[in-house]
This record gives C-alpha cells, sequence and structure tokens, in this order.
C-alpha cells in the first residue's frame, strides 16, 4: 500500500481492489457522471486483470474513495478503462496517487498507457496532460450522450539494465 498526501483526509491508501469494495466504486462512479453500469458488471470488469485496479482506500472512514481500472490493450499498451475520484476528496492527490501505481505497473510491463476522456471534461485532461498525455484523435460520439471522446497517449520511459538513470 502507498498513502497519499493527508490534506485534512486522513490515511489515503493506494491499494489493490477487493470485492468488498465493489458498493463504493459503484457510488463513486455514479456520482462522477461516467457511463453508467450495473453493479453487477463491476465483478466481471475488476476480474478481467486483477494487477490493474487500484482503490484508493480512507482508512480513518473506512471506505473507497477512488478508484482506476485498466486493462491490457494490446501487448505493448495498458488501458485506463475507468478512473475516478469521489467528488468530495478531489484535488488532494488521490487520482495521482492511482495514476503514478499504475504508471509502474504499466512500466514494469514495458507498456504504454492509452485512455479516453470527455472532451468537456478540463479538470482530468489537465491532469492528463500534466502526467505527459498527449492526444492522438477524438472519437465523435463515444458517450451515451453523444459527446466527442479525446483519445490520449503516455508513452513510459523504460529504463535498461545497462543504462544509468544517473547519467
Amino acid at each position: 500500500m502507498v498513502q497519499a498526501r493527508g490534506g485534512g483526509v486522513g490515511d489515503i491508501v493506494r491499494r489493490g481492489y477487493q470485492p468488498a469494495d465493489k458498493q463504493d466504486v459503484f457510488d463513486i462512479s455514479n456520482a462522477s457522471g461516467l457511463e453508467p453500469y450495473d453493479i453487477s458488471e463491476l465483478d466481471e470488469l475488476f476480474s478481467s486483470w486483477p494487477e490493474g485496479q487500484h482503490v484508493a482506500y480512507d482508512a480513518e472512514n473506512e471506505k473507497t474513495v477512488g478508484f482506476l481500472s485498466g486493462r491490457i490493450h494490446r501487448p505493448e499498451t495498458n488501458r485506463i478503462y475507468m478512473f475516478a475520484v469521489m467528488p468530495g476528496y478531489r484535488s488532494r492527490g488521490i487520482g495521482q496517487l492511482l495514476l503514478d501505481g499504475f504508471f509502474s505497473l504499466s512500466r514494469d510491463m514495458g507498456s504504454d498507457v492509452i485512455l479516453e476522456v470527455r472532451a468537456s471534461n478540463g479538470r482530468a485532461r489537465r491532469l492528463y496532460d500534466s502526467n505527459g498525455f498527449v492526444e492522438v484523435c477524438r472519437i465523435s460520439g463515444m458517450y451515451a450522450s453523444g459527446e466527442e471522446a479525446v483519445r490520449m497517449k503516455k508513452e513510459i520511459t523504460f529504463i535498461t539494465s545497462n543504462e544509468n538513470p544517473d547519467a
């Protein structure tokens, strides 16, 4: 487990998804305006690649407050499929904590990262921009509302065993 900066939110840790997180993840998804999912779909989604499923857990209040669900898109590319932080917990480093865990996993696998985000979601796009994502293309009508999506990609830097990262 890895801890986020406090900022008055208690002890927030990143850990792997557990079945007991399902209701909180469902609630976060709905509160965040993600595409609607039936709660039963979360079992399939989160079991598809267990290593790619991360949650941010508030130990003080005993609840999950954020999650990131990833998938292996191709052997050299991982995809962030769903990612959200409970509205009252945003801007406290929790989203970055979840992203950092996924980036580390992707780096270990030798994979870049892609995602899609609503074109209108400026807050999320700024977070992705600050983490080195670049726009690859736009997908019209991707969401049920008809809204356009922006596909973004982050190339992960890999260090081979014969490279010196301090040079």
